[in-house]
């Protein structure tokens, strides 16, 4: 194991392998919690509480302060990743042929890993339920698991995966493409809230020249009885001097 020194070198975002292997094994050991279903022993503020106890495991590895957040992404991207290394290794058994296998051999964490998700590869074929990848989606929406298109292996990864029949990854609305329809009709809408907008400056400036013309017929009228008052006020004196 690393010793906590050369831990703390590492870049705040960058896990150790020692700080991975303490984010499996936390999660492996509150699976149950963390993506189990909301029930009365199993609630919103339970499943906060484990991530955090995970989180804590994880930073005391190294003596590095790893959040929730950060913790909850990176076990996103860790099984995200064993889950098309899973598949994709199903699939290279699968094929006839004495040939070399193509895809590189599950390491023991992705074994852990799929083991933690409910699913476990014996001579390619998958059994179990799978828990925590789409559970964890959606306690945390909005989190993309992005892969690393430079990598020769991840692109044949992605491209495999955009011929295959399964769901094992989700499109994020996030950066899904609207047609030229949905266009069209979102900048028509926006054209008409701008119209809308514009409509009602000038009726505010309406309103506000009638407000102004009151206010002017009511100085007006002030100054009137002002004048008024003041003249009746002589009247009454010059009468008394009589």
């Amino acid at each position: 194991m690393a010793g906590v020194a050369e831990c703390k070198k590492r870049r705040a975002f960058n896990f150790s392998q020692d700080e991975l292997e303490a984010l499996v094994q936390a999660v492996e050991d509150r699976k149950h919690v963390l993506f189990g279903k909301f029930s009365v022993t199993v609630t919103s503020q339970s499943k906060d509480s484990n991530w955090k106890e995970v989180a804590d495991s994880v930073s005391a590895v190294c003596g590095m302060l790893r959040t929730v957040e950060s913790t909850k992404k990176k076990w996103s991207s860790l099984a995200s990743d064993a889950k098309i290394r899973g598949v994709l290794q199903r699939r290279d058994q699968a094929k006839t042929g004495a040939g070399l296998p193509e895809v590189k051999p599950l390491t023991s964490l992705e074994e852990k890993i799929l083991a933690v998700m409910g699913q476990v590869y014996t001579e390619g074929i998958a059994t179990g339920t799978e828990v925590g990848l789409d559970e964890l989606c959606e306690q945390e929406s909005g989190e993309v698991y992005q892969s690393t298109l430079s990598d020769p292996e991840s692109r044949r990864v992605i491209l495999t995966l955009m011929d295959s029949e399964c769901d094992i990854i989700h499109l994020p609305p996030a950066i899904a493409i609207p047609s030229p329809a949905k266009k069209k009709k979102h900048t028509g809408l926006q054209e008409e809230l701008l119209e809308l907008e514009k409509e009602k400056l000038l009726l505010m400036r309406e309103k506000l020249n009638i407000d102004k013309e009151r206010l002017q017929l009511e100085k007006d009228k002030f100054e009137f009885m002002k004048e008024y008052l003041r003249n009746r006020g002589n009247n009454i004196f010059d009468l008394s001097e009589l």
